[in-house]
């Protein structure tokens, strides 16, 4: 599920290229990660609420509590997603920065 967006507000997250940045629900950068890595980076905070990818051509896979997996896609710099989309008790816990400019093949 997507929270939109404008150019002034996503730039107003200070996330910088390239980046997958993590906000609480105030919008508060609370993490950052640019390593492409084939695992997951794990964190331990269960108060993320949204993210921005403002990587040209990477995807972002996101884990979350229940096991299930969502996908930030590439080239949205401009886009805050909202990672709260299977509820409130089930928060993201992990981060996957794939070289693919696609989701889920």
């Amino acid at each position: 599920m997507l929270a939109t967006g404008g150019p002034a507000q996503a730039a107003a997250l200070g996330c910088d290229y390239p980046k997958v940045c993590f906000y609480t629900a105030s919008k508060t950068k609370v993490g950052q990660f640019q390593d492409v890595t084939s695992g997951w980076q794990s964190f331990s905070r269960t108060d993320i609420y949204y993210a921005v990818n403002t990587r040209n051509d990477d995807v972002a896979y996101i884990r979350y509590s229940n096991g299930q997996t969502s996908c930030l896609g590439e080239g949205q710099p401009n886009t805050i997603w909202d990672l709260r989309m299977y509820g409130a008790s089930v928060y993201p816990n992990g981060v996957r920065i794939s070289t693919s400019s696609n989701c889920y093949p």
